[in-house]
């Protein structure tokens, strides 16, 4: 294997070299981003023509055939808001005339004609997933239930039924009587009050609860009556108490009743619990008995498999139905009620946004648009000037008014609609001028003219006065003004007729006067009017735009002679707001009211504004007329729509007339100016009757004339001339302008005539054949000659005529002819860059021609039944291409200066493309679509990476997308021409972007492709890619078309490749484990190794060697980091082994090498976990050479390929790659997904297995609390929460889109995450659908294990199931219970764990034992669930573990579960979980049940096993309940520990769990040391095992130069302690040197710098006999770091290593057993007395309250009678090490006189008259040394004191002691460099000047005095002479060192000390009675500065001894 392997790395031509070359180009990219290889399409026609009886007979043939009924043509009538069509009458007059147009026959014929369709049947299907046609039985959500949003526990009902002895009332519990030091419980203070609750469980087992109070919440404690042996009376302790007395180890309880009466009912009832407890042991007893006496039953064969066989006999019902499923049942039940992925995917948009401007399915037809309609009802003007004219003599109206409405748009400065001329004049006053004006030129016949063809049936006299109007404004704003003007009849100048209206009074004369002066100057100037007043108002409210629908105008103000125009009014508008402005103005007194409204619908009997009649339209009418007014166009493109009803209307405004200069006319001052429209020049021509007239005259009017200003010879005019104009119109029409003066003077007699002409003008209305519409200057003439028109030079050109083609030519088509024409005009050379532009622009409206074109013609020539490439020109398909190559530099080119042009034209070059492949040729436009895709290459800005992922995602959302990707395995027509299966390497073709399938498969080859590459680019691009890739596929999953059995199976199968993709990202995937989860809890498991393993991935085995490659192809390199969470453990499998091997970098063990120096492709380096490389960046990348095979040809194409980048992708982005991973994953059909699985090598499979375990963890449910703080909290960073993506928002469905910088994206393509439900429901809805989303993806990933494990048995229980799938797959499983999943999964979880234990029982039974003990510890956590079904489960599922391991064992027993189960308790109470204990009991009573109903289990010993495991959990539990106690107690916590630890001592691994978790506490608080201890205890414990088993030569002694304790705890291991034995324990020496290592870690954490090297001459030898210098080489530079450091802290002294108190506990109430004991505490770096103190105060005052506890402050010996017994008493006192001479002589530096201590000593003063302190004669010293029964440190922070002695100092020995210690605390001072000169001074002052201090001199005079020393031993006087000698001569040296130490200032000071130092050398030399000035000792002192100098070089030795 490994030889094939090899020369397949040097790359040996052969077939798999030939295939390799060929896909090369498509399968591999090399670290350079190269651009995708572009593949050319099949001949998709062809294709479909020869394969065409293979997909017809194929079983999904709709999803491989194109519809037939596709497209089809429709003919809609047209429809009229008008009663009868506004063209007709006009094309028929048309018709007649001869001439007519082409164009103008054409248009007229687009307002009639009807409208024609393209129907596309499945259009609905086009757009994206969320215009999809909504599924019927779509997803309704469910409430999934989980443990995480549960507050209260689910009580099952049943269980708590029983018929057993239960009573409930409160007792008082007392403190407990202490039995076991174990278990020792500092007690409470009193008796406290509680709620007990016996009850019996499930199994037969009687608990005693106690509650808090009746409400039972969570039980204080939890007796559980197995452990009692019997129930006392005990009156001591009161009156009405008793006491539970315990068996063994537990402590008894003290309980009181309330009443004698409750007092015995209590007794009664728990006697009578023990009694039924005897009675069950005598059966018990009685019938094991008979079960020895029956014969053993024949030994059963070992299964391997089924070991849940028999269950059908159990007769338990639960178990009975588990012994019918099957692995097919079970997976069947999986497929129940599943939800569709992206209907429950809470990140993208589930509803359409209401702003989506998405193509509607059903597509309108033009409709005239309208903006915001408003009804304008004018109801009265009134001025103050009022006389009383009519009969009834009430005040009236004195003349009539011509009043006109209009709108004007003041920020834009334009008037916004046509005028509205109505009347609301009193009908007394309102015909005075028709009556009395007298016939001028204005005068026409009234009578006969006929009303205009549509409104003919209409009376005459209803049309009017029209008084309302309809206003649409499309735009509104505050700055649209409503301006009403006011004319009257012509009477002079404006200032004089409106003063009577200014000086107006309630005198009715003034008004009949002016009444008879309007009659008179109507009988001359009737036909005449004059500008009055006007009057506005804004018709919006500022800031909100509503309408303001108060009917007032504020004031009517003058008009102004020289201010008429509109733009004068405009200004004057402008400054509307400003009242200083306006204030100027004269203001006439009057009110002018009008009824504003908004409507909707149009009222009966409404006109269009060319007098046309709209439906409804009664006749005769029922209401008055409304008028429709025209709002004019604003000049922005938006405001712009087609035109689709037929109005011809033009509008003149004569502006000013200059005629100030002219000299012909003497009078020429009033001048009116007279309009009309004449169509010749003759003399005699009649002008057209086409002017709209003013209310009171006829519809339709000859002339129109503009009011007349006074005496102004520069008239202006703000007159609107509406006129209808003829249809057909030639040259000789023009409009003439009449000018007229007129004689105002009343006093001149009419006959001179009042109308006298003053000039002519004429404008022709076409100029170059089109409508002259601009403003215009014209020439006034005197005169009117015949033929005027020709006598102005018109220069008229030549115009347009129109041609319709002639009949030969043949018929030519719109598309053809665009198509011919386009790319021509839009080449850069013959265009200028304005059309291009307008171009790009409009492009759309271009390509759907073209496309409307091509369907109608394929359709009505019926072409379309035709083959597609017959049905277009090959010319027309040239053009295409040519047009393409045309557009394409435009886009590439101006996207930046051109960003939404650019935009639109992608855009619309997408959607005709599209449509381009329901017409033509698909592998043509394939063909297109691929030249198009050749622009763009990676890298490219991202505005580019927008317009190709737009352009994919249009392309792809065609309707029979999934046809065109012919989604069918191509292998299939092949195979099926050659009758064979098809081989792997086809299939590979299939599973991986092989040219093969992206040919076959194209669109989605090609999509992959694009997405494949983006992932290398920036996030946001890539996020775009990913949406474009998840949109698509969530279409295809939403399509009601694709429901049917089978189909989304096939569209999976063309997305096979994604899986591949994705496995190569997997590095950049985010493994988003929740840091807390519960796996961590079991970190001892994830360092046991399997003995069996032939290596390990250590972290050392760094060799990154990277081989010189021979092919450049390949000079990138890879390096290979596997994704395990637990270090890499492999069987001896050689395949396997060989594998790894080559990961980790090491040759294998029998000497093959695995990696070739001149390999074709680089050799892979491993590095594990926990190392990163230092020279580059860990990729994980499986390479095609370190795959194998089992096929026998060697491995060419990979499911996965290289990919490049290595940085990891965002949250939003992982979540969008697994849903589409998941989406083919659920959707694949199984036999796919299998031959996938086939195909991918190890690492491949490991790497998908991965990616599910990933999807688990990112689509973890939260919990609804977390999910609605995380939308409130959302716009911040997203959470490092557990993945938790900012949530849409979802209920009211209102997606914001988050656009991208060129704003590309259409906008479902991404969801702004910060737009967040406010509101509850919202939250909810979240919730709702993260928690289904959780189910699904768990129930996907079920599916893929459960077919896994049923397909692959023989790979997985390959090396007894040790091997990375195996644990990968068992890793998953685990994960289910550690996300914490719903009820509705969980049932699916356990059902699958039940499948596997049936079929895999090996795995967990044999071997190694993790994955059992890992299963134990979730099983067992399940069962505190909260969650009552999830209980039971779980219970059931531990119960058939146990029967499965007995079963295993051939009935022998069930030790490796029993172990486990223990192992896993202890790990959860180390972690202190909290094991609710009533739910937990409830548990342990229901797998006893299942043992006792288990009918096939009756007469086996499994029942009592079972029995006996239950047991010992509710041991363990007992510990709990104190280690929760004491969990704020450090101290006691960890004493608790170690006793358990300790308990376990014959169990290695359970005392492993307990001293991990003691580390884990330890490093928790920073006591480093404890925690290296608690680790290097486990390693000795290990080897201690290794050594038993004969595995290792040297055990726990060989730690003893470490630590002392260590072979003392470890070497209790004995191999054949009991029936849980050894045998299922895995240590190896790769894990002792694991841990080993560990330990060096943790010592160099605690400052023990010095051990390492202790620690390494254990390691270095085993590393050595591996040959493994790398980890060597570490080791060594580990050590020599750790020797600098020794020397740094040795010369800083700056490391502590912590300070001893002995602390004393007294008070039994309080500390029972603990009370007299004492402990040295070790506390950290330099606490201080005061600090340990208050810490022990504090903590023992919270646990027994505040007015207990004592602290005694002092050190003397305490007598416990004179203590008060009701109190608590802690002694603390300093202590130092202690060692004896000899000792001390050993450890010579600080470092050894602190580490491995255990005696330490303080001093207590005393003298013998009972005094502290006395004369230095009479001054005694206590010594008091103890010893502890360990040396510090240790794996606790307390020992105990196991001995101690006193030792009393007599005064001569207290004085040799004190100057001993002088002696050397100056020395410490002085002989250490660099000297520190305060201390130095302090110590010398203290020693020399004997003023401070008489120390040393009161010394020498109490016992050197020649008179006095005869009284103490002459040993002790000589000793005491030697010291002080040395004491003078230490004082010197110092004096040195000071003199040279000192600043300029202390000279004297330096003087001073000299001299005290001479007059003590002076009195001590008169005491010793010899000269001790040291001048005389010159010698001495050369000796002692050798001292000095070894001082100063850093080796200090002490002289003295303690």
């Amino acid at each position: 294997m490994s030889e094939r392997k090899f020369t397949r790395g040097l790359g040996k031509p052969g077939m798999a070299a030939q295939l390799r070359e060929t896909v090369s180009q498509v399968v591999r990219e090399s670290t350079v981003q190269n651009k995708p290889h572009l593949v050319d399409p099949i001949d998709f026609e062809n294709f479909v023509q020869k394969n065409k009886t293979l997909l017809q007979n194929d079983p999904q043939r709709e999803l491989l055939l194109y519809p037939q009924d596709d497209v089809s043509q429709v003919v809609l009538p047209r429809r009229y808001r008008t009663v009868v069509s506004t063209v007709r009458q006009v094309s028929e007059s048309t018709e007649s005339e001869d001439g007519c147009s082409l164009l103008t026959k054409e248009c007229l014929k687009t307002y009639s004609s009807n409208w024609n369709l393209v129907h596309y049947k499945y259009t609905a299907y086009s757009g994206s997933y969320l215009e999809l046609p909504k599924i019927t039985n779509s997803d309704y959500l469910k409430d999934e239930v989980y443990e995480i949003d549960t507050e209260v526990d689910q009580v099952d009902e049943d269980s708590t039924k029983s018929d057993g002895i239960t009573k409930q009332g409160y007792l008082m519990k007392g403190p407990e009587i202490g039995s076991d030091r174990m278990f020792v419980h500092i007690g409470s203070k009193s008796f406290k009050r509680r709620y007990c609750h016996l009850r019996q469980e499930v199994d037969g087992t009687y608990i005693l609860e106690l509650f808090k109070d009746e409400k039972k919440g969570e039980a204080k404690l939890t007796i559980v009556m197995d452990f009692c042996s019997e129930v006392v009376r005990n009156t001591k302790r009161g009156r009405y108490c008793f006491e539970l007395r315990m068996t063994g180890t537990h402590k008894s309880y003290s309980l009181a009743a309330d009443s004698e009466i409750e007092l015995q009912d209590w007794l009664l009832k728990l006697s009578s619990v023990l009694q039924h407890y005897k009675q069950q042991e005598d059966k018990r007893a009685a019938s094991l008995e008979r079960a020895c006496n029956t014969p053993p039953p024949s030994p059963q064969p070992m299964q391997v498999y089924g070991t849940l066989k028999g269950l059908e006999q159990s007769m338990n019902p639960q178990l009975i139905r588990y012994s019918r499923e099957t692995d097919t049942s079970i997976a069947l039940s999986r497929r129940e009620n599943r939800r569709r992925l992206f209907c429950i995917y809470p990140h993208i948009p589930h509803a359409k946004s209401p702003t989506g401007s998405s193509p509607d399915t059903t597509v309108d037809p033009y409709k005239e648009q309208f903006g915001q309609r408003l009804l304008i009802k004018c109801e009265s003007l009134k001025f103050r000037l009022q006389a009383p004219i009519d009969e009834k003599d009430s005040l009236c109206q004195v003349e009539p008014y011509q009043t006109t409405l209009c709108l004007f748009d003041v920020r834009n400065g334009r008037k916004l609609t046509e005028n509205f001329h109505f009347d609301i004049n009193n009908e007394v006053v309102r015909n005075i001028s028709k009556e009395l004006s007298p016939v001028g030129i204005m005068t026409e016949k009234e009578e006969d003219v006929p009303l205009p063809e549509e409104i003919k049936s209409l009376p005459k006299e209803w049309l009017m006065y029209p008084k309302q109007a309809i206003f649409s404004v499309s735009n509104p704003h505050p700055d649209i003004f409503l301006v009403v003007r006011i004319d009257k009849i012509l009477q002079g100048g404006i200032c004089q007729t409106s003063e009577p209206y200014i000086r107006a009074t309630k005198d009715p004369r003034l008004g009949l006067k002016l009444h008879k002066q309007v009659k008179a100057a109507c009988q001359r100037l009737g036909n005449y009017t004059m500008p009055f007043a006007w009057a506005a108002r804004p018709l919006f409210r500022l800031y909100s735009n509503e309408l303001d629908t108060a009917s007032d105008f504020p004031a009517i103000y003058r008009q102004e002679g020289n201010k008429i125009k509109d733009d004068e009014l405009l200004k004057l508008l402008s400054e509307y707001r400003k009242p200083e402005k306006l204030s100027k103005l004269t203001i006439i007194p009057g009110w002018l009211k009008l009824k504003i409204e908004p409507i909707t619908e149009i009222p009966e009997n409404t006109l269009t504004t060319s007098f046309v009649p709209l439906k409804p339209f009664p006749i005769p009418p029922t209401s008055e007329p409304t008028l429709e007014i025209a709002e004019f166009e604003g000049s922005s493109e938006r405001e712009v729509h087609p035109y689709i009803t037929y109005i011809n209307h033009l509008y003149v405004y004569p502006q000013t007339l200059s005629f100030d200069t002219q000299k012909i006319f003497t009078r020429a001052r009033n001048i009116a100016c007279i309009v009309e429209l004449r169509d010749n020049d003759s003399e005699n021509a009649e002008p057209i009757r086409c002017i709209y007239g003013k209310p009171g005259l006829s519809i339709l009017r000859l002339k129109a004339s503009c009011s007349v200003l006074h005496h102004n010879a520069v008239p202006s005019w703000y007159e609107e001339i509406k006129m209808r104009l003829p249809t057909k119109l030639s040259s000789k029409h023009h409009l003439l302008f009449s000018f007229y003066h007129i004689s105002c003077d009343m006093n001149k007699k009419k006959e001179n005539g009042v109308e006298n002409c003053v000039g002519y003008s004429w404008a022709p209305l076409l100029h170059k054949g089109r409508l002259n519409v601009d403003v215009q200057v014209l020439p006034v003439a005197t005169h009117l000659p015949a033929g005027y028109l020709s006598i102005q030079p018109l220069g008229l050109g030549k115009g347009f005529v129109f041609v319709s083609p002639s009949k030969e030519t043949g018929i030519t088509t719109v598309h053809e002819e665009l198509g011919k024409h386009l790319p021509t005009l839009l080449q850069p050379s013959n265009t200028d860059f304005l059309v291009v532009n307008k171009f790009m622009h409009h492009s759309s409206f271009f390509f759907d021609i073209m496309i409307k074109s091509m369907a109608q013609h394929l359709l009505t020539t019926g072409r379309i039944k035709m083959h597609r490439n017959e049905r277009f020109s090959k010319e027309y398909h040239k053009n295409i291409e040519n047009l393409l190559d045309v557009i394409m530099p435009y886009l590439m080119k101006r996207y930046k200066e051109m960003p939404v042009e650019t935009q639109e034209l992608n855009k619309s070059l997408a959607h005709f493309l599209k449509k381009c492949l329901t017409f033509m040729d698909r592998g043509f436009v394939f063909r297109l679509i691929n030249s198009y895709m050749d622009n763009f290459a990676p890298g490219d800005p991202r505005a580019l990476h927008d317009f190709k992922f737009m352009f994919l995602q249009i392309i792809c959302s065609h309707e029979h997308y999934v046809s065109f990707n012919l989604p069918m395995m191509q292998s299939r027509i092949t195979s099926r021409d050659t009758e064979t299966e098809p081989d792997s390497d086809e299939l590979m073709n299939e599973y991986c972007l092989s040219e093969n399938f992206c040919k076959h498969h194209f669109l989605v080859g090609l999509l992959l492709q694009e997405v494949k590459t983006s992932l290398n680019e920036i996030v946001q691009i890539r996020k775009v890619a990913v949406a474009t890739l998840r949109d698509l596929m969530a279409k295809h999953e939403l399509d009601d078309r694709y429901q049917n059995k089978g189909q989304l199976s096939r569209i999976a199968s063309i997305y096979i490749p994604w899986l591949g993709i994705v496995l190569e990202n997997l590095h950049r995937l985010e493994l988003v484990h929740d840091s807390t989860s519960k796996s961590e809890g079991k970190q001892n498991t994830s360092i046991r190794i399997s003995s069996s393993s032939s290596f390990l991935l250590n972290r050392d085995t760094n060799s990154n060697n990277t081989t010189g490659t021979s092919t450049p192809r390949s000079m990138h390199r890879f390096t290979l980091n596997l994704d395990t969470q637990s270090p890499i453990r492999v069987s001896m499998h050689l395949r396997d082994s060989t594998y790894f091997a080559a990961i980790a970098g090491q040759g294998l063990v029998n000497g093959n090498s695995c990696t070739s120096i001149e390999s074709d492709a680089s050799t892979m380096s491993g590095a594990s976990q926990s190392n990163i490389s230092q020279e580059t960046a860990i990729i994980r990348e499986p390479t095609e050479n370190g795959t194998h095979e089992h096929k026998g040809h060697s491995r060419s194409l990979s499911v996965t390929q290289t990919s490049s980048r290595c940085d990891k992708l965002q949250s939003a982005e992982v979540k969008d790659l697994l849903l589409c991973f998941l989406f083919v994953v659920k959707h694949l059909g199984d036999h796919q997904i299998i031959a996938w699985w086939q195909q991918c090598s190890d690492i491949e499979l490991l790497s998908f297995f991965t990616v599910i375990e990933m999807s688990l963890y990112q689509f973890k449910y939260v919990g609804k609390r977390q999910i609605a703080s995380n939308s409130t909290s959302a716009g911040g960073k997203p959470r490092t929460v557990k993945a938790m993506t900012l949530p849409a928002r979802m209920a009211p469905p209102d997606f914001s889109s988050e656009t991208s910088g060129t704003g590309t994206l259409q906008t479902h393509n991404t969801v702004a995450r910060e737009n967040l439900a406010e509101n509850e429901s919202g939250k909810l809805h979240q919730a709702l659908l993260e928690a289904n989303m959780a189910t699904e993806v768990g129930l996907i990933a079920l599916d893929c294990l459960g077919l896994y494990c049923i397909h692959f048995k023989d790979a997985l229980v390959t090396g007894d199931g040790y091997n990375p799938v195996m644990r990968k797959i068992f890793d998953i499983y685990l994960s289910f219970l550690q996300v914490g999943q719903s009820e509705t999964l969980l049932r699916h979880v356990f059902a699958g764990f039940r499948a596997f234990l049936n079929n895999y029982s090996v795995t967990l039974f044999q071997g190694n034992a993790v994955l059992c003990g890992r299963l134990c510890y979730e099983l067992l956590r399940c069962c505190n669930s909260k969650l009552s079904s999830i209980r039971q489960e779980s219970c059931a599922l531990l119960y058939l573990l146990m029967r499965s391991n007995f079963e295993f064992t051939s009935r022998k027993g069930l030790t490796r579960v029993h172990l486990q189960v223990i192992i896993s308790v202890s790990q959860m109470l180390g972690n202190v979980i909290g094991l609710n204990n009533s739910r937990f009991q409830e548990s342990l009573s229901l797998i006893n049940s299942y043992a006792s109903s288990d009918k096939a289990m009756k007469g086996t010993g499994f029942p009592v096993e079972v029995k006996d495991l239950t047991k010992r959990i509710r041991t363990v539990l007992m510990a709990t309940a104190q280690m929760r106690e004491h969990n704020n107690d450090p101290e006691m916590l960890v004493d608790l520990q170690h006793s358990l630890a300790n308990s376990y001592a014959s169990t290695p691994e359970l005392r492993h769990t307990w001293l991990e978790t003691m580390a884990r506490n330890h490093a928790r608080v920073e006591n480093f040391s404890e925690a290296a201890c608690c680790q290097l205890h486990i390693a000795a414990l290990m080897a201690e095992y290794l050594k038993l088993k004969k595995i290792h030569t040297w055990g726990a002694e060989a730690f003893d130069k470490i630590s002392v304790n260590i072979s003392r705890d470890e070497r209790g291991l004995k191999l054949d302690a009991g029936e849980i034995c050894v045998q299922d324990i895995h240590y190896n020496e790769y894990l002792l040197l694991e841990q080993l290592e560990a330990c060096t870690e943790t010592l160099e954490k605690a400052e023990r710098f010095e051990l390492l090297g202790q620690l390494y001459r254990l390691i270095i030898p085993m590393y050595e006999s591996k040959r493994n210098y790398q980890a060597l080489s570490n080791c060594y530079t580990h050590l020599a770091q750790a020797c600098n450091k020794v020397v740094e802290v040795t010369k800083s002294g700056k490391r502590l290593l912590g300070r001893f108190y002995r602390v004393a506990f007294f008070g039994s109430a309080y500390f029972e057993d603990e009370s007299g004991q004492e402990y040295i505490y070790k506390e950290p770096k330099v606490t201080s007395l005061s600090e340990i103190s208050e810490r022990l105060n504090r903590l023992y005052s919270e646990k027994f309250g505040h007015d207990v506890v004592k602290m005694i402050m002092d050190s003397v010996p305490v007598n416990n009678s004179e203590l008060d017994p009701k109190m608590a008493y802690i002694q603390v006192t300093h202590v130092i090490p202690y060692f004896e001479k000899l000792e001390l002589e050993i450890r010579v530096t600080e470092f050894e006189q602190n580490h491995d201590v255990c005696c330490f000593m303080f001093e207590t003063p005393f003298t013998r008259e009972g005094k502290p302190r006395g004369n230095p004669e009479d001054q005694w010293k206590r010594r008091t040394i103890l010893t502890t029964q360990y040396s510090f440190p240790y794996v606790k922070k307390r020992i105990a004191v196991c001995q101690k002695r006193v030792v009393e100092l007599s005064p001569i020995e207290v004085a040799l002691d004190e100057m001993r210690q002088r002696v050397a605390e100056l020395e410490d001072v002085a002989l250490i460099a660099p000297a520190d000169a305060k201390k130095l001074q302090l110590r010398l002052q203290g020693s020399v000047c004997v003023t401070v201090n008489a120390g040393p001199l009161a010394y020498a005079s109490a016992f050197l005095d020649p008179a006095l020393s005869p009284q103490y031993p002459d040993d002790k006087v000589e000793d005491l002479k030697d010291v002080f000698r040395e004491f003078v001569k230490i004082c010197y040296t110092a004096l040195q060192i000071n003199s040279k130490l000192i600043t300029s200032d202390q000279h004297e000071y330096q003087e001073v000390l000299r001299e005290n130092y001479q007059k003590l050398c002076q009195n001590l030399s008169s005491l010793l009675g010899e000269s001790v000035w040291p001048d005389e000792q010159v010698g001495s002192f050369k000796r002692n500065s050798a001292a000095l100098f070894s001082a100063i070089s850093g080796a200090n030795n002490h002289t003295s001894t303690a």
